[in-house]
């Protein structure tokens, strides 16, 4: 957890090193909003790395949601449609709980498939969903995860490992003197909502951020993209 008042601070004494003619003109809100779209782009970058650099995994530990169970949608004779979840960012895994007369119940991970190798595996007996085999297949699709049984087991559940989206940080305690504001959103703002992200290190890179953000004055995607890169990955404390 990071606490909003130290990402104002941090932001401001940043800002004000590149920005001195332009740092009082920012208005608390306009701040606020700037640090959400840095954690923003900072989440969206980091989720799809967070099984192969512990680093990533460690910012956003406490955004992700283990065993979380999915709401079916519907069923068919092959396949079970299950709700995704709307404050998701990236699925980590998909497990499911599944039964067959006689045989007992298995809880087994989701393969996902794209079109072409989903088409193929459920055509080929040794790759489609199987209860003897211990294979379950699946594919994303607009209505949620779609779970293939075949005709094969029974599903019972399904459970969801994923990270979701972080609060939306707030500090209206610094708004003097009413200790409110009214959003981007048009809401009436009275309670802080600190970082969610760990303290170690995403304090620095969401500071560094939200100062680009905040200075940008290019329109050049390829280069805003390369600048969010460097910043995310580099360990200096100063990299604006």
């Amino acid at each position: 957890m990071i606490k909003a008042s130290k990402l104002i601070y941090d932001f401001d004494r940043e800002y004000a090193r590149f920005n001195t003619s332009h740092a009082k003109k920012l208005k608390l809100i306009d701040k606020v909003a700037i640090i959400n779209k840095a954690q923003d782009i900072l989440v969206r970058y980091a989720a799809p790395l967070v099984e192969t650099d512990s680093r990533y995994r460690n910012i956003l530990i406490p955004i992700e949601e283990k065993g979380v169970e999915l709401k079916e949608v519907r069923k068919s004779d092959l396949y079970t449609v299950y709700e995704g979840k709307s404050d998701s960012v990236r699925v980590l895994s998909n497990r499911v709980s599944i039964k067959k007369e006689g045989c007992g119940t298995k809880e087994l991970d989701v393969t996902l498939l794209r079109t072409d190798a989903l088409n193929r595996a459920r055509n080929n007996p040794n790759w489609k969903s199987s209860f003897a085999w211990e294979q379950v297949i699946g594919d994303g699709g607009n209505e949620g995860l779609i779970v293939y049984h075949e005709g094969d087991f029974e599903i019972l559940k399904v459970y969801q490992d994923y990270i979701r989206k972080p609060q939306t940080i707030h500090i209206p305690s610094l708004s003097k003197p009413s200790g409110t504001y009214v959003d981007w959103n048009k809401e009436t703002i009275t309670k802080d909502a600190d970082c969610e992200l760990d303290k170690g290190y995403a304090d620095v890179i969401i500071t560094n951020l939200a100062v680009m953000i905040a200075s940008s004055t290019t329109n050049d995607t390829n280069k805003y993209a390369l600048k969010i890169k460097e910043i995310v990955e580099s360990s200096q404390v100063s990299t604006i």
